[in-house]
């Protein structure tokens, strides 16, 4: 979920949507309106961390409380407008939880659609990041099977929205539809500890779909620069010890303190460039339904690369959906050896080993190693709601927190946790 101003984006629809709007005036049924919400408590058997819906949560279930409604729970708004044939807007609106422990609603979808021909088509406004199978509904919990979309995969790319065009070209060959999409774009997001920038982000993701069967392949782009003022103090350490260092008349300091340097530029907070690349596949017979996806992460300075999967299968037997899922996600995590402290006073290698500490605390907080294993069942009780109870067993790598957030200081990474998730999904 973005978090910043759409004034701007929303005035120019607004004058764009003004000249045809008039030529449409009075007429209602170019409106549409339709709404999703999801109410569901979580409990985690954890008392010295939370599990969250998202990162961008500061709380959830566990350590705050051992049952909590604000992992999962959401609603959303979506207005639609098709103005001519070609021409079509929407805006949609979801409240959940959030960085700065509220509900406020947050803008997710405020974009123009032109259709050019039946094959191509344009937007431009703020739309869904295409990361994933599931990147148009994955608020929309009526439309998917599980309690939620698989965090070993979907949290590699939590950021939701992308301000800025997509086009794509939509071919078929016989019972077989293809649909190639590229983006262009930027993002600003709160974080619980300060805030992240992705400009520019870009991508290409191709999907082809012959007959129950749909297959997805993704490449994402992105340079981040963030705006952490915990980081921020260890790379200004960084850059305090380099000049310390490197103005004291003796090779061995001046070098650590160059390592220093080096270290403060691998390790910089601006610019850093992550790609993300996912395959993903669904086969839906009616009666059963498989999915899954895979994601490759290449991070750099604190963050590392990691290899995501998860796979599912689900069992429709009239109005009940029992389903298992497992997953998994593991970073290629190499330690930092940092600044030589050989040679070095003591005051200046008591400073080289604290910085070094840092630095890999910081990759291995950052780092998620984690196990799913997990079963549920759907109740589709009405038309337009359901009842989901879903149990996960979460298993951390060694050193790691997984996707916890908020642990104590007495929390000890690489246990396990067991999750139990019942909610009512519903749509209207």
């Amino acid at each position: 979920m973005t978090h910043f101003s759409v004034r701007p984006l929303v005035a120019a629809m607004s004058l764009a949507l003004t000249g045809v709007a008039h030529a449409a005036d009075g007429d209602a049924s170019i409106w549409s309106f339709s709404g999703f919400g999801t109410v569901s408590a979580v409990h985690s058997n954890e008392r010295e961390a939370d599990f969250a819906g998202t990162i961008f949560q500061p709380y959830g279930a566990g350590r705050t409380r051992s049952t909590s409604l604000d992992p999962d729970s959401k609603l959303g708004a979506q207005l639609t407008a098709k103005f001519t044939p070609q021409l079509s807007g929407v805006v949609q609106v979801v409240s959940q939880y959030q960085y700065d422990n509220s509900y406020t609603p947050q803008v997710e979808w405020a974009n123009l659609k032109y259709e050019f021909t039946p094959a191509f088509r344009a937007r431009i406004g703020r739309i869904a990041l295409p990361a994933f199978l599931l990147s148009e509904t994955r608020y929309v919990g009526f439309a998917n099977t599980w309690a939620r979309p698989p965090q070993e995969v979907y949290a590699i790319a939590p950021i939701t929205s992308n301000d800025g065009v997509d086009a794509t070209y939509v071919a078929h060959f016989g019972d077989a539809v293809n649909s190639v999409q590229a983006f262009y774009g930027s993002n600003t997001t709160k974080l619980t500890t300060g805030e992240a920038k992705s400009k520019p982000s870009w991508g290409l993701n191709n999907s082809l779909e012959v007959g129950s069967t749909t297959l997805r392949a993704g490449f994402i782009a992105t340079r981040l620069s963030l705006d952490v003022p915990a980081l921020q103090g260890l790379n200004d350490g960084l850059q305090s010890f380099g000049n310390a260092a490197s103005a004291i008349p003796s090779p061995g300091i001046q070098a650590a303190g160059a390592q220093a340097h080096e270290l403060n530029a691998k390790y910089s907070l601006k610019d850093i460039d992550l790609k993300i690349y996912s395959l993903g596949a669904s086969h839906d017979t009616g009666a059963w339904l498989f999915i899954g996806e895979y994601t490759r992460f290449e991070g750099n300075g604190y963050f590392s690369t990691s290899n995501s999967w998860y796979a599912s299968v689900a069992r429709r037997l009239g109005v009940f959906t029992p389903y298992v899922t497992v997953g998994d996600t593991r970073p290629k995590l190499e330690s930092e050896p940092g600044i030589t402290t050989t040679g070095l006073p003591g005051g200046l290698a008591a400073g080289a080993m604290g910085l070094n500490a840092g630095i890999n605390a910081v990759k291995q907080s950052v780092a998620a190693s984690q196990k799913l294993a997990s079963v549920g069942v759907r109740w589709d009780f009405m038309k337009n709601a359901a009842v989901k109870l879903q149990y996960d067993h979460l298993e951390m790598g060694e050193g790691s927190k997984g996707r916890l957030v908020n642990p104590s200081p007495a929390y000890q990474p690489g246990g396990k946790v067991d999750l139990v998730t019942l909610g009512v999904d519903f749509l209207f």
